[in-house]
């Protein structure tokens, strides 16, 4: 009994995680491991520096990560696991993974640490993150032998009984010198020229019986007993050095405080004790290590961060969930950063322009611009989810993107209240001025953004927005509603493709190459007019079944980041095959027009080729564009025949054949 009661006592490490470690676990799990339960070295930061009355701890933050670790702390090696279930976080052996990681210990005792001491210092780290409540389950472990043991002959002592205030002095100053790997572990040699500070290479190949050799290591321990690391630091000695552990061993704990503006170590403690040697104890593999939970039972802690971690990164990590699980095992070459960085603009913040700002939302999009002129009617909010009942009489375009804002904080949205100009619509002299200003704007707006949503409610407003869209080589996307159909668009884009890249040249009934793809007015034979003029009520206003606008809107946005996933992106050819997926992009073709018929619940996939008389897109049109800018503007908006004279439609209109030419006419609104 008596000798039991004098073998030497360890304070246990505690761990410590901060939140940031947590954030960027989730990241690497949802970024990079996904479904695989790879093993990550990480960084575990400890310090001797003493707060007054307080164990210090093993921490671990997101910068446990790094490649390398923090110069300016001592540290330990860690590796961590993380388990994709909580099933598996609970059924894995942990008395196996204790034998598995003593084996990895003995492996630093006999050989890495001599070099590298900061290696003594392990711990394993077992984790499972609940990545849709954010609650982190996790245990540590710190493995030390239990084949080894230590009688206590004299201590706790204070170093003030081994070391004078100058040695102790000299001792800080040359402990400062070290180099963070050598920090934890060391040796102090006592001579009569003074003291002398060297590293757990250099000490054990100087160890000598007949001279003062102490062993030093940096004490995490507030209490009467040495923390936890000294373990692994005797058993290193005992194992390179076993004459010299025949005989007594002193130990300095050393512990820093700061006092009279400079760092000391009076609190420090000093040991002398004895090493029972076992016969042949390294063929042995029992090891302890795990640690307690706050209820001092052997078991795991969990952490929950749903109310600790940043909110805004936290909802930016929420908002991303679901796409990322998507990587896991269906898309793993999904590229969700190119649709994160797209910016975009939606002409209409009414039914249709709040269905797709929602989708492209959901789809991870950052940077969503709105422009409207309206404001909002006590008809709109049960249709135009964006808006609430208290919103009425504002501005749309401005309170959509005040919505979406609060929707996900991490949000860039803005909202423009202009008139887009309209072919038909003339311009009185006293509103040229205003006019030319909002023309600037809308060309400022296309030009800055990736992509332009055409999703306003007449037909002549479609018009500038798809002819800057086309003059600027920019993507546009409609969409247009009927009382139970739909059609969905992606215009054709004439630009260059960057060097390297080859666009297609096919053309068949079943592909049509990206820059050959008309545009919304294409198969028009008149320009544009004033669709308001002799309407009645029920023209004026949205008709249709309130189920269209949604499947458009979200056809509208799977078509726009089908077209990113594509090699061709805007130029990818157009598919009018359903079951064609030979030059498709990874989430099925890309249609040129989607056009649906909620009556019989049917969809067409027309591809119509780019009409050289159209009133948009053509370069008769486009050239008159970017060589009078403004000037043509105005004309198209005086009269819709200076439209039709310039690029054609005039001298088509004249032919005989023209007769014969079906015209329908489609009543599309979006209030």
């Amino acid at each position: 009994m008596e000798e039991q009661k004098n073998l030497l006592k360890f304070v246990f490490f505690k761990s410590q995680v901060d939140p940031s470690f947590w954030q960027r676990l989730t990241e690497l799990k949802l970024d990079k491991d996904r479904l695989n339960e790879n093993s990550h070295q990480i960084w575990g930061y400890y310090s001797n520096r003493k707060p007054e009355g307080q164990n210090q701890l093993l921490s671990v933050d997101a910068s446990s990560f790094n490649q390398q670790p923090d110069d300016n702390r001592i540290f330990g090696v860690g590796l961590i696991i993380n388990k994709n279930t909580i099933e598996g976080f609970k059924e894995e052996n942990k008395i196996e993974i204790l034998k598995n990681e003593g084996k990895e210990m003995m492996k630093v005792i006999k050989e890495e640490a001599l070099n590298n001491p900061s290696l003594l210092a392990r711990f394993y780290m077992l984790t499972y993150a609940n990545l849709k409540s954010y609650q982190y389950y996790y245990w540590f472990a710190f493995p030390a032998p239990t084949f080894l043991s230590y009688t206590n002959l004299a201590g706790p002592q204070n170093v003030k009984e081994v070391l004078s205030d100058e040695q102790q002095k000299d001792l800080c100053e040359k402990y400062s010198e070290l180099d963070s790997h050598n920090k934890g572990y060391f040796f102090i040699h006592v001579n009569k020229e003074g003291i002398e500070l060297v590293t757990v290479a250099e000490g054990i190949m100087r160890l000598e019986n007949n001279t003062r050799w102490i062993l030093g290591f940096s004490d995490t321990s507030n209490s009467e007993f040495p923390s936890w690391p000294l373990r692994n630091f005797l058993a290193l000695v005992t194992y390179h050095c076993p004459d010299f552990v025949k005989t007594p061993l002193q130990i300095v704990c050393l512990r820093l405080h700061f006092s009279a503006g400079t760092w000391t170590m009076s609190d420090s403690l000093t040991f002398t004790i004895e090493v029972n040697v076992k016969q042949n104890p390294w063929t042995e593999d029992n090891w302890v290590g795990w640690e307690k939970n706050e209820k001092q039972k052997l078991g795991p802690q969990v952490a929950n961060m749903k109310h600790h971690m940043d909110p805004l990164s936290l909802a930016e990590t929420s908002v991303d969930l679901n796409l990322k699980l998507m990587k896991w095992q269906i898309l793993p070459n999904l590229n969700l950063d190119v649709v994160k960085r797209s910016k975009c603009l939606l002409f209409g913040a009414g039914t249709l322009g709040c269905v797709v700002a929602r989708h492209l939302m959901s789809w991870g999009v950052r940077h969503v611009t709105f422009v409207d002129c309206g404001t909002i009617s006590h008809s709109n909010p049960v249709r135009q989810f964006l808006y609430k009942f208290e919103d009425v009489g504002k501005s749309k375009a401005e309170t959509a993107a005040a919505a979406v804002r609060e929707i996900a904080p991490g949000m860039v949205s803005s909202g423009f209240s202009f008139t887009v100009p309209m072919p038909g619509h003339p311009v009185g002299d006293s509103l040229i001025e205003s006019t030319r200003r909002n023309v600037k704007q809308l060309e400022e707006l296309i030009e800055d953004h990736d992509v332009t949503f055409l999703l306003m409610d007449s037909r002549e407003s479609r018009w500038l927005p798809t002819l800057v869209a086309s003059a600027k080589g920019k993507l546009a996307i409609n969409a247009a509603l009927g009382f139970d159909s739909y059609l969905v668009m992606r215009h054709g884009v004439r630009r260059e493709l960057p060097s390297g890249e080859k666009k297609s040249n096919i053309s068949t009934y079943k592909l049509l190459p990206g820059d050959k793809l008309g545009c919304y007015f294409c198969n028009d034979v008149t320009a544009p007019g004033n669709s308001f003029k002799g309407r009645t009520l029920d023209q004026q206003c949205t008709v249709t079944r309130p189920g269209v606008s949604g499947l458009a809107g979200a056809l509208a946005v799977e078509l726009f980041v089908s077209i990113l996933q594509h090699s061709l992106r805007e130029l990818a050819p157009a598919e009018t095959d359903p079951e064609s997926t030979a030059t498709g992009s990874q989430l099925g073709i890309v249609p040129h027009s989607i056009r649906g018929f909620i009556s019989h619940y049917s969809t067409l996939l027309p591809a119509v080729e780019a009409f050289s008389s159209c009133v948009a897109c053509s370069e008769k049109v486009i050239s008159k564009y970017r060589e009078t800018g403004f000037d043509f503007v105005l004309k198209a908006l005086e009269s819709k025949a200076y439209l039709e004279d310039l690029c054609g439609l005039t001298e088509l209109q004249n032919e005989p054949l023209i007769e014969e030419i079906l015209e329908f006419s489609e009543s599309e609104s979006d209030e």
